[in-house]
Protein backbone atom coordinates (compact mmCIF):
# COMPACT_ATOMS: atom_id res chain seq x y z
CA UNK A 1 0.00 0.00 0.00
CA UNK A 2 2.64 2.21 1.13
CA UNK A 3 4.31 1.58 -2.39
CA UNK A 4 1.16 2.36 -4.21
CA UNK A 5 1.18 5.68 -2.42
CA UNK A 6 4.66 7.01 -3.57
CA UNK A 7 4.19 7.51 -6.97
CA UNK A 8 0.80 9.86 -6.36
CA UNK A 9 2.50 11.88 -3.88
CA UNK A 10 5.67 12.07 -5.59
CA UNK A 11 3.50 13.43 -8.91
CA UNK A 12 1.49 15.36 -6.26
CA UNK A 13 5.12 17.07 -5.42
CA UNK A 14 6.26 17.19 -9.06
CA UNK A 15 3.05 19.08 -9.75
CA UNK A 16 3.15 21.66 -7.53
CA UNK A 17 6.61 21.98 -7.79
CA UNK A 18 6.19 22.98 -11.71
CA UNK A 19 3.04 25.28 -10.69
CA UNK A 20 5.05 26.73 -8.25
CA UNK A 21 8.08 27.84 -10.68
CA UNK A 22 5.88 29.04 -13.22
CA UNK A 23 3.80 31.36 -10.64
CA UNK A 24 7.43 32.39 -9.59
CA UNK A 25 8.64 33.10 -12.81
CA UNK A 26 5.26 34.90 -13.62
CA UNK A 27 5.09 37.01 -10.59
CA UNK A 28 8.84 37.62 -11.48
CA UNK A 29 8.19 39.04 -14.81
CA UNK A 30 5.82 41.49 -13.71
CA UNK A 31 7.46 42.76 -11.09
CA UNK A 32 11.11 43.24 -13.07
CA UNK A 33 8.87 44.66 -15.64
CA UNK A 34 7.17 47.08 -13.90
CA UNK A 35 10.35 47.95 -12.14
CA UNK A 36 11.79 48.72 -15.36
CA UNK A 37 8.59 50.43 -16.66
CA UNK A 38 9.18 52.94 -12.92
CA UNK A 39 12.79 53.70 -13.96
CA UNK A 40 12.36 54.97 -17.40
CA UNK A 41 8.96 56.87 -16.71
CA UNK A 42 11.06 58.73 -13.75
CA UNK A 43 13.74 59.68 -16.15
CA UNK A 44 10.70 60.73 -18.29
CA UNK A 45 9.40 62.84 -16.03
CA UNK A 46 11.90 65.01 -14.89
CA UNK A 47 12.76 65.60 -18.93
CA UNK A 48 9.48 66.87 -18.57
CA UNK A 49 9.85 69.28 -15.36
CA UNK A 50 13.37 70.60 -17.06
CA UNK A 51 12.25 71.24 -20.58
CA UNK A 52 14.91 72.55 -22.95
CA UNK A 53 17.02 72.16 -20.53
CA UNK A 54 17.23 68.28 -20.09
CA UNK A 55 20.04 67.51 -22.16
CA UNK A 56 21.88 69.47 -19.12
CA UNK A 57 20.41 68.32 -16.31
CA UNK A 58 19.05 64.58 -17.09
CA UNK A 59 22.25 62.49 -17.62
CA UNK A 60 24.26 63.01 -14.19
CA UNK A 61 20.57 62.06 -13.00
CA UNK A 62 20.59 59.33 -15.22
CA UNK A 63 24.31 58.27 -14.31
CA UNK A 64 23.44 58.78 -10.41
CA UNK A 65 20.04 56.34 -11.04
CA UNK A 66 21.91 53.40 -13.03
CA UNK A 67 25.33 52.96 -11.30
CA UNK A 68 24.55 50.24 -9.18
CA UNK A 69 26.89 47.31 -10.52
CA UNK A 70 24.69 44.50 -8.61
CA UNK A 71 21.60 45.30 -10.80
CA UNK A 72 23.66 45.19 -14.13
CA UNK A 73 21.16 48.33 -15.73
CA UNK A 74 21.69 49.68 -19.11
CA UNK A 75 20.21 52.56 -20.26
CA UNK A 76 19.72 55.12 -22.84
CA UNK A 77 18.44 58.73 -23.72
CA UNK A 78 17.91 59.60 -27.03
CA UNK A 79 16.26 62.36 -29.43
CA UNK A 80 16.51 60.34 -32.78
CA UNK A 81 19.25 62.93 -33.72
CA UNK A 82 21.75 62.62 -31.18
CA UNK A 83 22.41 60.17 -28.04
CA UNK A 84 21.68 62.24 -24.96
CA UNK A 85 22.90 59.85 -21.88
CA UNK A 86 23.64 56.21 -21.63
CA UNK A 87 24.63 53.62 -24.17
CA UNK A 88 23.62 54.15 -27.60
CA UNK A 89 23.77 50.34 -28.60
CA UNK A 90 20.68 49.41 -26.49
CA UNK A 91 18.41 48.94 -29.50
CA UNK A 92 15.14 50.87 -29.39
CA UNK A 93 13.18 47.75 -30.35
CA UNK A 94 12.63 44.11 -29.98
CA UNK A 95 10.46 41.39 -29.48
CA UNK A 96 7.95 39.83 -26.75
CA UNK A 97 6.84 43.83 -26.55
CA UNK A 98 3.99 44.29 -23.66
CA UNK A 99 2.54 47.65 -23.34
CA UNK A 100 2.83 48.59 -19.31
CA UNK A 101 1.24 51.82 -18.49
CA UNK A 102 3.07 54.54 -19.83
CA UNK A 103 6.24 52.54 -20.93
CA UNK A 104 6.84 49.67 -23.50
CA UNK A 105 8.79 46.76 -22.12
CA UNK A 106 10.45 44.07 -24.78
CA UNK A 107 13.19 41.92 -25.05
CA UNK A 108 16.19 42.50 -27.26
CA UNK A 109 20.20 41.70 -27.18
CA UNK A 110 22.39 44.10 -25.66
CA UNK A 111 26.21 42.99 -26.28
CA UNK A 112 25.28 39.16 -26.69
CA UNK A 113 23.17 39.15 -23.86
CA UNK A 114 19.42 38.93 -23.50
CA UNK A 115 17.85 42.18 -22.00
CA UNK A 116 14.65 42.90 -20.83
CA UNK A 117 13.83 46.49 -21.90
CA UNK A 118 11.34 49.45 -20.88
CA UNK A 119 10.80 52.34 -23.01
CA UNK A 120 8.93 55.55 -22.60
CA UNK A 121 8.71 58.46 -25.12
CA UNK A 122 8.90 61.66 -23.95
CA UNK A 123 6.80 63.99 -26.87
CA UNK A 124 8.57 67.53 -27.09
CA UNK A 125 7.24 71.13 -28.43
CA UNK A 126 9.31 71.40 -31.21
CA UNK A 127 11.26 68.26 -32.87
CA UNK A 128 11.80 64.46 -32.17
CA UNK A 129 10.15 63.15 -29.13
CA UNK A 130 13.11 61.97 -26.33
CA UNK A 131 13.25 58.12 -25.92
CA UNK A 132 14.17 56.52 -22.73
CA UNK A 133 15.10 53.16 -22.23
CA UNK A 134 16.17 51.20 -19.40
CA UNK A 135 17.14 47.74 -19.41
CA UNK A 136 18.19 44.43 -17.78
CA UNK A 137 19.50 41.10 -18.53
CA UNK A 138 17.24 38.53 -18.30
CA UNK A 139 19.28 36.14 -15.93
CA UNK A 140 18.40 38.52 -12.95
CA UNK A 141 14.70 37.09 -13.16
CA UNK A 142 15.40 33.68 -12.95
CA UNK A 143 17.70 34.46 -10.14
CA UNK A 144 14.76 36.28 -8.68
CA UNK A 145 12.21 33.30 -9.74
CA UNK A 146 14.98 31.00 -8.08
CA UNK A 147 14.63 32.86 -4.74
CA UNK A 148 10.52 33.03 -4.96
CA UNK A 149 10.66 29.20 -5.95
CA UNK A 150 12.77 28.40 -2.94
CA UNK A 151 10.36 30.25 -0.66
CA UNK A 152 7.56 28.90 -1.55
CA UNK A 153 8.98 25.22 -2.17
CA UNK A 154 10.97 24.56 1.76
CA UNK A 155 7.64 24.74 3.36
CA UNK A 156 5.48 22.82 0.96
CA UNK A 157 8.36 20.36 0.84
CA UNK A 158 8.28 19.97 4.48
CA UNK A 159 4.08 19.58 4.38
CA UNK A 160 4.90 16.78 1.88
CA UNK A 161 7.38 15.27 4.15
CA UNK A 162 5.41 15.37 6.76
CA UNK A 163 2.05 14.28 5.11
CA UNK A 164 4.26 11.14 3.99
CA UNK A 165 5.34 10.21 7.21
CA UNK A 166 1.90 10.16 8.87
CA UNK A 167 0.42 8.16 5.79
CA UNK A 168 3.17 5.57 6.45
CA UNK A 169 2.43 5.95 10.43
CA UNK A 170 -1.39 5.14 9.90
CA UNK A 171 -0.80 2.30 7.09
CA UNK A 172 1.69 0.28 9.40
CA UNK A 173 -0.90 0.95 12.57
CA UNK A 174 -3.71 0.20 10.56
CA UNK A 175 -1.47 -2.94 8.79
CA UNK A 176 0.20 -4.77 12.13
CA UNK A 177 -2.95 -6.12 13.20
CA UNK A 178 -3.61 -7.87 9.81
CA UNK A 179 0.46 -8.88 9.88
CA UNK A 180 0.14 -10.24 13.35
CA UNK A 181 -3.43 -12.47 12.42
CA UNK A 182 -1.26 -14.10 8.84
Amino acid sequence: LLRRLAAPLSLLALMSGLIAYWLAWQYTQHVVDRSLADLATAISRQIQIDGPNASVAVPPLAQAMFSDPVEELVYRISDGDREIAGDSNLPLQGTNVRRMHFAYVFETTHEGTTVRVAQVRVTQPTGNPIVVEVGQPVRHRFEIAAEFLIAIMMPLLLLLLAGWAIVRRVVNQQLNPLTDLA
